[in-house]
């Protein structure tokens, strides 16, 4: 720190910069550091596609599953795992000027981790590597603890529903059973979709079959939305509006969380008495700001709602 330039820095961030550059040769902060970026380079994908717009539930779900069974696998194989991560640790810390061990054992600890293990790389791996998988492991399986209910509610869509099912008499799934119940007020007739959901299967099967015969193969939808696309409302009311109902539910809280975001910067503490209506117009502009307006549709629907504002279409008919 008392090279050249330092004197610009207070002395707070130069407390702090010293106390950093510390940390950099600690073992424990370098294995944790590799460990930590290996880990969530399997999350950080799915993390930013859960927050993007109109996200499908079914494909969510599956790419939720996804990244679980690939965490799973790490988990089980933490040994072969751990062994490129910690390759990486000691190459980094090779450069940072030291080497990487294992702190001092102790007979009784009660302060830090105690493991026993004959190497530096055991004992990173007990201590560090395998706890934070199985943190990983806990928390997906908390945050996403309904994909049972999931799995039932996404077997309407064709591609999952074959896979789930056989030819004949089904029962309606358990997830699938309680989310009809629960719009049990939205459906046409709750009493008829055991029969309607037998006849979807027999739909896609039918399908699926002349598909084969034909030596071709067979276009199933995979989403909520797709295979709403194909459902005759008349034929499947109860599937129709179960399917809609999915289309619309969000997957996460994501596009939620930011219309309340555009909210706190139009309602402030010097602009809140705003009436609802003008509320709700200005924050759906501020929400939807990339969409093009026509200005001159704007104008028309104003005039013609508001007779004493007629003047407003005859001048930009004069203006045109």
């Amino acid at each position: 720190m008392g090279e050249e330039g330092s004197d610009k820095w207070d002395s707070d961030s130069l407390t702090r910069a010293s106390g950093m550059l510390n940390s950099l040769q600690y073992s424990s902060f370098i294995v944790a550091f590799v460990t930590a970026r290996k880990g969530l380079q399997y999350i950080k994908p799915l993390t930013v596609k859960l927050q993007t717009v109109a996200r499908d539930i079914a494909l969510a779900h599956q790419e939720i599953a996804e990244v679980t069974t690939c965490i799973q696998h790490l988990r089980s194989n933490a040994e072969a795992t751990f062994f490129q991560w910690f390759g990486e640790a000691e190459r980094i810390a090779t450069a940072a000027g030291f080497d990487v061990s294992m702190p001092r054992q102790c007979q009784r600890q009660t302060l830090r981790d105690n493991h026993p293990a004959n190497n530096s790389e055991s004992y990173f791996r007990a201590s560090i590597a395998i706890p934070f998988l199985d943190h990983l492991l806990s928390e997906l399986n908390s945050r996403f603890q309904h994909s049972k209910l999931a799995a039932d509610v996404l077997s309407l869509v064709p591609e999952t529903l074959l896979q789930n099912t056989v030819a004949g008499f089904n029962a309606i799934p358990e997830g699938l059973e309680s989310l009809a119940t629960l719009w049990d007020t939205d459906l046409p007739d709750h009493g008829s979709l055991e029969a309607e959901y037998n006849r979807w299967i027999s739909k896609w099967r039918s399908v699926q079959d002349e598909a084969a015969a034909e030596g071709k193969e067979a276009h199933l939808p995979a989403t909520a939305a797709a295979a709403l696309g194909k459902c005759d409302e008349q034929m499947y009311p109860n599937i129709s509006t179960i399917l809609r109902q999915l289309c619309t539910l969000p997957v996460t809280t994501s596009e939620v969380e930011r219309s309340i975001s555009r909210l706190k910067t139009i309602k402030t503490y010097l602009r809140s008495s705003t009436a609802e209506d003008r509320l709700n117009g200005l924050a759906l502009m501020r929400i939807h700001y990339d969409r093009d307006v026509n200005v001159s549709n704007v104008v028309d629907r104003f005039a013609a709602k508001f007779r004493t504002r007629m003047m407003l279409q005859a001048t930009r008919m004069l203006n045109q």
